[in-house]
């Protein structure tokens, strides 16, 4: 496989991007050496927010025609971006592994369906509260740096938590405290992964870069859970987390051999942090194509994850009878789906009417799920699961890579933020979905998330009909 894409931002001997859209994003990029008065700096940055602004909403969005062939490996000829895939398939098995000790030891020491929920979104809240720093940092520091601070700080966290369980002295509070601590990094490290994979490929690439790092999470998912099920059961939920905090410090390793990026566009002074972060909130609220995808983004974060991810401990022990090796079967089953959704969205490259994939997508969800919530065996289960997850996957895939085509470079981090902040009220569904499985039974309350996803992506794309425009030659509305 040629190593391409890398040569003008790490080693000139290397062949250069076939495109030619790294040189071009190279002397975007290439700022002018001397130091800037605060002032000065202010006033660049307004000017720079002020065009991105201006492109945005009355500029054209013209994506390159599908080439005539498949594109599902396209992007890992980049070197980086290989390193990088790599370190998303390490933390996702860490992550994946820990939901399978999370999820059982939460519904196995409370019983509760509603604690079960809440204690699996919990690790979402953070991104409410600490997903404006990370976007701000992530468009501030070396976003390489901060992947690599953040993937120490879960290790740590994680090993930690498993000699707790180990030394037999855990407690019910402590999986709380635990899923939260987790969920504090994923707010600062992923805007930064976001924003740094289109550092890394040509704007070409972006739908494939994007559903190869969702490929990573979803192939981890196949095989992670199985494992982490199969340790719970017999060697014990601390001894599983350890193999949680090893695949973390892989992570870090993965990430450290990612090359150096060439100096980004850095403003000295400038605005706080929190006017900067209001900065790429303006962006978002002035750009109706990207605030329709983010409210998108927020219906599957509120109605799919608490009602499907979320209840699926209580569907393994009160609708299919199984234990947590059987919990962890199912969560590996559902990762083919990942896969099989993931490898769509990466061979169809960069595909033209993206916002018809994203409704149909989102229509199959909604239909998925509606079935899933009508079956009562496992076997039945996991195909409708595998449907449903790997539309999901397609969905995010084809999502993030429009809103990266779209952003300027200075801006990512920030927007890449608040597209996370959407998944901060992953607790509020998980609240809901919980109550609403005690009132009215597990199965009732997703058929109900399914109604109600279908209706609210229907309103949605209704009220903003650039989605469905978006990927031809089109003038955004006003």
């Amino acid at each position: 496989m040629p190593e391409i894409g890398d040569a003008k931002f790490r080693n000139q001997d290397e062949p250069s991007d076939p495109n030619g859209e790294f040189d071009k994003a190279l002397e975007s990029r290439s700022m002018v050496d001397e130091t800037h008065t605060q002032d000065q700096a202010v006033d660049r940055e307004s000017n720079l927010l002020a065009s991105a602004r201006w492109s945005s909403t009355r500029g054209r969005l013209r994506p390159s025609r599908v080439a005539g062939r498949i594109h599902t490996l396209e992007s890992l000829r980049y070197r980086d971006f290989r390193f990088l895939w790599l370190s998303t398939l390490s933390v996702s098995g860490g992550f994946w592994t820990q939901m399978v000790v999370v999820g059982w030891l939460a519904y196995d020491r409370t019983g509760s369906p509603l604690l079960t929920s809440l204690v699996l979104g919990l690790d979402s809240l953070p991104f409410l509260i600490a997903g404006p720093v990370g976007g701000v940092l992530a468009d501030t520091w070396d976003r390489r740096r901060l992947l690599m601070v953040g993937t120490v700080y879960q290790t740590l966290v994680t090993t930690v938590f498993a000699a707790v369980l180990i030394l037999d002295r855990g407690q019910t509070w402590h999986i709380f405290v635990f899923a939260f601590a987790m969920g504090l990094s994923w707010a600062v490290t992923e805007p930064s992964k976001t924003a740094l994979i289109p550092n890394l490929v040509p704007t070409s690439s972006l739908v494939n870069a994007f559903a190869l790092n969702t490929l990573a999470f979803g192939a981890s998912r196949l095989v992670m859970p199985l494992i982490g099920g199969a340790l719970v059961v017999t060697a014990g939920p601390g001894q599983t987390l350890l193999v949680s905090s090893t695949m973390y410090a892989l992570t870090f390793v993965a990430t450290r051999a990612v090359g150096p990026l060439a100096p980004r566009e850095r403003v000295d002074g400038g605005p706080p942090p929190l006017r900067r972060f209001l900065q790429g909130a303006d962006y978002v609220r002035d750009n109706r194509l990207i605030l329709g995808l983010m409210m998108l983004l927020g219906a599957t974060a509120l109605l799919f994850f608490p009602f499907v991810h979320g209840l699926l401990p209580v569907y393994a022990s009160e609708v299919y009878g199984v234990d947590a090796a059987g919990l962890g079967l199912l969560m590996s089953l559902i990762g083919a789906g990942n896969i099989v959704g993931t490898v769509v969205a990466a061979s169809v490259g960069n595909v033209r009417r993206k916002g018809v994939f994203i409704a149909v997508a989102l229509g199959v969800v909604a239909v998925a799920m509606a079935a899933f919530s009508r079956v009562s065996g496992f076997a039945p289960a996991v195909p409708i699961l595998m449907l449903a997850n790997g539309a999901v996957m397609t969905f995010f895939s084809i999502l993030a890579a429009s809103v990266n085509s779209i952003v300027p470079d200075l801006l990512r981090g920030r927007v890449a933020s608040i597209s996370t902040m959407t998944f901060g009220i992953f607790p509020l569904g998980s609240l809901v979905a919980g109550a609403l499985a005690q009132l009215m039974g597990v199965q009732d309350a997703t058929l109900l998330a399914a109604a109600a996803l279908l209706v609210l992506s229907g309103v949605v794309l209704l009220k903003f009909p650039q989605i469905f425009t978006m990927g031809r030659e089109v003038e955004p509305s006003q």
